[in-house]
């Protein structure tokens, strides 16, 4: 028989083949012996906002549970500083992290978002957010998503020929029953009563990254450009 104990000291984890973000500044203890492996309450970081990790072995398999808050600050370091203009308070979140699946759920309580239709929200209203990821095999993945009873996402990411996983296919519904999804590229399908063309680019003027939406669907019963309002756009 044997037990040990190693000790996170400002430590960091990251891991790329998960899409998971990088947890810096562990703190805490892994306990371990020839049965069983255990982390209590580890203290780090997720995007500038403070987390607690326990590990777990259930039915021999390694389960990593993490809790933490979502705050302006959060959304700041994980979306950019326009987001964290229109965001106060704050909101608990849990994820669960299974050999390559990954779960988060969070009811965003306490959190005011003041974001374009239908995304806003009072700081005391409920809208349930959850985030899946569960490997369908070892070349590919499906990423399911959800907001309130209004947006759904769901990608496919396959591995490319040099090891990476990329989105395949998709679809992302928001007020929309469109649910076939296309066999390449993602498709965005939507039914909206207004939106601001201003307020969506504010949010979106710092990102770097590639657009992942490469065919629309959207339909806009008022649509009002830096001013000009058009009526039953599409």
């Amino acid at each position: 028989t044997f037990n040990g104990v190693y000790e996170f000291q400002n430590s960091s984890l990251i891991n790329d083949s998960l899409g998971m973000p990088e947890i810096r500044n562990i703190i805490g203890k892994v306990e371990f012996n020839q049965d069983d492996i255990k982390i209590k309450k580890a203290e780090a970081q997720l995007f500038g906002s403070p987390i607690l990790i326990e590990l777990n072995n259930i039915r021999n398999t390694t389960q990593i549970g993490i809790t933490g808050i979502i705050n302006p600050g959060f959304l700041r370091t994980g979306l950019g500083e326009n987001w964290e203009k229109n965001i106060t308070g704050e909101a608990p979140w849990s994820g669960v992290i299974k050999t390559t699946n990954i779960e988060v759920k969070s009811d965003l309580k306490g959190l005011s978002l003041n974001l374009p239709y239908p995304f806003g929200k009072k700081e005391d209203e409920i809208k349930t957010v959850l985030f899946k990821t569960k490997s369908i095999n070892e070349n590919k993945q499906l990423i399911e998503g959800e907001i309130s009873t209004y947006g759904f996402l769901n990608l496919i990411k396959e591995r490319n020929d040099n090891g990476i996983m990329e989105i395949k296919n998709g679809l992302i519904n928001i007020n929309s029953l469109q649910k076939e999804m296309p066999k390449e590229g993602v498709m965005l399908s939507a039914e909206l009563s207004e939106v601001n063309l201003e307020s969506i680019n504010s949010l979106f003027k710092g990102f770097d990254s590639k657009p992942i939406i490469t065919n629309a669907d959207i339909n806009i019963q008022e649509f009002n450009v830096y001013g000009y309002k058009l009526s039953n756009a599409k």
